[in-house]
């Protein structure tokens, strides 16, 4: 069996959610923001989730305890209803692998078959990895939107 064909079976199984959300507060305060910039380098918003949900993962691994790993956005109050970002059924065979990839990775390959949780961990994983990216990254090193971008494309990040 494929990986996305396990993803898709095992989301009708669960009767899981079939969008991939982010909560409001972060949509409009890291998403939004970096959405706009990104678009002038044609960098789609789930590409950006994408990146966010490894720097995320990256972060996670190199955390020195595990205590460090948490739920980032329903603790920090991000308010507002959740945002749909993108059909999870419509990914093609590659970012699934990915997905299941950094659940694997971070949280054992036992992850991988409760759908509902697994989504909602990648979920937190992209509001963290969203956060990295604007604040720790953007305001810590003082950089224009333009010259932030420029230096991740060129993988200076």
């Amino acid at each position: 069996m494929k990986v996305r064909d396990f993803f898709l079976k095992k989301r009708v199984e669960t009767k899981g959610p079939r969008d991939f959300y982010i909560t409001a507060g972060t949509y409009d305060n890291f998403l939004k923001p970096l959405s706009e910039e990104f678009n002038k380098y044609n960098v789609e918003m789930n590409e950006i989730i994408f990146f966010s949900i490894l720097l995320s993962a990256k972060n996670r691994k190199n955390s020195s305890s595990n205590s460090e790993l948490h739920d980032h956005s329903r603790k920090n109050g991000s308010e507002g209803s959740p945002k749909g970002i993108f059909n999870i059924s419509e990914l093609d065979q590659d970012k699934m692998n990915f997905l299941l990839s950094v659940m694997v990775y971070l949280y054992g390959y036992e992850s991988i078959f409760d759908y509902k949780d697994m989504i909602k961990k990648l979920e937190d994983l992209a509001e963290e990895g969203l956060k990295i990216l604007h604040d720790k990254y953007a305001k810590q090193y003082m950089m224009s939107p333009s010259k932030f971008a420029d230096n991740i494309f060129k993988g200076e990040l």
